[in-house]
């Protein structure tokens, strides 16, 4: 999904569709940190699970990434 290419990356982020919690940009990410075994992200709520225990954070805030993906969009 995510490339070491830039021009490979931007366009998959461009692509991606938020909906789906397994699916969403930043539940990738933190699925590949160490330690993390699942992650998923809704619109109101972040969950990681560490083992066999789940965490609860806050929803990313919207407009950060907004920014993020013009960011990576124009570079």
């Amino acid at each position: 999904m995510f490339h070491l290419q830039r021009g490979k990356l931007r366009a998959d982020i461009s692509t991606l569709v938020t909906s789906d919690p397994d699916q969403h940009p930043i539940a990738i990410a933190l699925r590949r940190q160490k330690g993390v075994d699942d992650a998923r992200v809704t619109e109101s709520e972040t969950l990681v699970r560490r083992g066999k225990k789940w965490f609860r954070y806050d929803a990313p805030d919207k407009r950060r990434f907004k920014e993020l993906q013009k960011t990576l969009a124009d570079a």
